[in-house]
């Protein structure tokens, strides 16, 4: 069975006693091929799975949890004999998979069999995989599903176990300018597409991919300054009028004297390194945001030959930034982006960078990388909170935090590794909600344009646009004026609404597990025009909907199905 390497879920809120039954909200695929309605139903407490020749169709839940004793039971039932079912637990800590533990499998009897997956996991642990995996052709049914770790700990939220009534209302309070800044992206070579950041509705351009703020692409000999590249780049922003955060990163061998093996070089390399830093910001002009390196907690920073770390890196930041500063006092200045804010870097790395003497007075704004799957495991989202709790505990205030990497997935064919590109893309779309409603002064996502992998929003074949394209298409609406939403807990991801110039009011709405949801509007009226959509990731489809006026409030009402997932627009314009 193929394993997928990517972060999961943090600590529930709250947890109950006794043994928790796993409802299909929770479930989500992870199959190469997402599954098909006709593939995977619930009826009656019965998750049935359907799989064709050759293929293995799983459905996962991802729990928070801690070292321990778990066991996984459940009743299978094959009704072909070519089949074989099975359930499992894996456990997720320190960055890899540690362990999985399957039960026999389940061949074709034609009557329910128990099943039980036990595992025990000490050390380090984060989360565990329940899996119900089938292998084709034919049907499984799995009934009496339920997950209990030793001494009665239950391990999902209330959230995800219920479905009732969600009611949200989009207030008259006004919170601000939307921040079309959210909507950026990592740029790694666009080639012949001129226009693709206006085409995904994209602001705010990261140059990372080509290097073209690099010493080896600017000046790798010392001697000669090649602004050709860059030139070429600049002019694509202007046209294009994009917004570029510029990235410093790299080293040529004038900078460091002593050689790439040696630490004895670093006064001499910080003085060089920082020259560079503002010659390069001097010719960019109009460029006003500065990252210093990519990833310096991941390796990215003389990980390997210098062993170098925060110690290091912390005395570079202060000399390029004060000599940035000199240059043009309005510069912003930022910490390179943090690779895994998650799991440690923001303490063991940013937390001593910022505490150095002087640093703290020159960090203008924070970036964070993120690849960490589903945004309703609010890995992301606690990383954010996390971030900002140590911004006013170093630097005695907050300043503003890019999200200068983000995706799904950290590998390039995540297709293969558990995504499908629409799931990808309507994660990708309810990400940017999380982040509109975290006020994230900037996202970036990775990367437009990296034609061989699936990160790219084209085919690189075809050139035919991919799902996630769509996803920001369907955010081109977000604009004008922010309106506060009433968000109550048991929203499982962030509402957030707007008001248009032309008076328009619109709120996005992920919706994934069976409810009845109302989204109120105030200071609308009975003529408004109302239309809700539902970006599925791989289509837009018109959804359903009633309507009533009470009390000034023109609600909207939708029974949103079971085991359907999708990001909601709905829109009350004036007649």
């Amino acid at each position: 069975m193929r394993k997928i390497v990517f972060a999961v879920l943090l600590l529930a809120s709250a947890l109950r006693s006794g043994a928790v039954a796993l409802p299909e909200q929770a479930w989500q695929v992870w199959s190469p091929e997402a599954v098909r309605p006709e593939q995977f139903r619930q009826e009656n407490g019965v998750f049935l799975l359907q799989a064709g020749p050759a293929q293995e169709i799983s459905r996962h839940c991802s729990i928070p949890a801690e070292p321990g004793e778990y066991l996984l039971s459940a009743e299978l039932r094959c009704t072909d004999v070519e089949n074989q079912a099975v359930i499992g637990l894996e456990a997720w800590g320190g960055g890899v998979w540690k362990k999985a533990v399957f039960s026999p499998p389940a061949k074709g009897s034609g009557a329910f069999v128990p099943v039980q997956a036990r595992i025990e996991i000490s050390g380090e642990v984060e989360s565990l995989k329940a899996v119900l995996l089938l292998r084709g052709p034919g049907k499984a049914e799995f009934r009496k599903v339920a997950l209990e770790k030793a001494g009665g700990n239950p391990l999902l939220p209330d959230a995800v176990r219920s479905g009732g009534t969600l009611s949200l209302r989009v207030t008259e309070k006004e919170t601000g300018p939307v921040n079309r800044r959210l909507f950026g992206g990592h740029y790694f070579d666009i080639r012949d597409r001129k226009t693709a950041y206006a085409d995904m509705g994209m602001s705010v351009c990261r140059e990372g991919g080509p290097g073209f703020f690099s010493p080896g692409r600017l000046n790798p000999d010392g001697n000669a300054w090649r602004w050709e590249d860059l030139d070429r780049f600049l002019g694509w922003s202007r046209e294009n009028r994009v917004e570029v955060l510029g990235l410093i990163g790299g080293a040529a061998p004038w900078m460091t004297p002593d050689g790439l093996e040696s630490p004895a070089g670093w006064k001499v390399f910080y003085e060089r390194w920082s020259d560079f830093a503002v010659e390069v910001a001097r010719h960019a002009g109009t460029v006003r945001h500065w990252e210093l390196w990519n990833e310096p907690d991941g390796g990215h920073w003389f990980g390997r030959p210098w062993h170098a770390g925060a110690k290091e890196y912390a005395p570079l930041y202060l000399e390029t930034a004060r000599k940035l500063k000199a240059l043009n006092p309005e510069l912003q200045v930022g910490t390179g982006g943090i690779a895994d804010p998650f799991r440690g870097s923001i303490d063991n790395w940013w937390v001593p960078v910022a505490k150095h003497p002087g640093v703290a007075e020159l960090i203008d704004f924070v970036a964070i990388h993120g690849y960490y799957g589903d945004p309703a495991n609010q890995i992301f989202a606690r990383g954010i909170d996390h971030m900002r709790a140590r911004m006013r505990e170093c630097l005695g205030r907050e300043v503003p935090l890019w999200v200068t990497e983000f995706n799904v997935h950290p590998l390039e064919d995540f297709t293969h590794r558990g995504y499908s590109f629409p799931l990808q893309a309507v994660m990708i779309a309810e990400y940017l909600a999380l982040f509109a409603q975290k006020e994230i002064e900037s996202s970036q996502y990775f990367c437009v344009g990296w034609w061989e992998s699936d990160f790219s929003p084209w085919d690189g074949k075809t050139g035919a646009p991919r799902p996630v394209f769509h996803a920001y298409a369907f955010w081109k609406d977000f604009a004008g004026t922010r309106l506060a939403v009433t968000n109550p807990e048991e929203a499982e991801l962030p509402v957030v609404a707007c008001r248009t110039d032309e008076g328009a009011r619109i709120a996005y709405v992920p919706a994934r597990r069976e409810a009845k949801l109302r989204i109120g509007f105030e200071g609308c009226s009975e003529a408004d025009r109302v239309a809700v959509n539902g970006f599925y990731g791989d289509s837009v489809i018109p959804v359903v909907f009633s309507r009533s006026m009470a009390g000034g409030v023109l609600s909207v009402d939708i029974d949103w199905p079971q085991g359907a997932r999708a990001l909601l627009k709905v829109e009350v314009r004036p007649k």
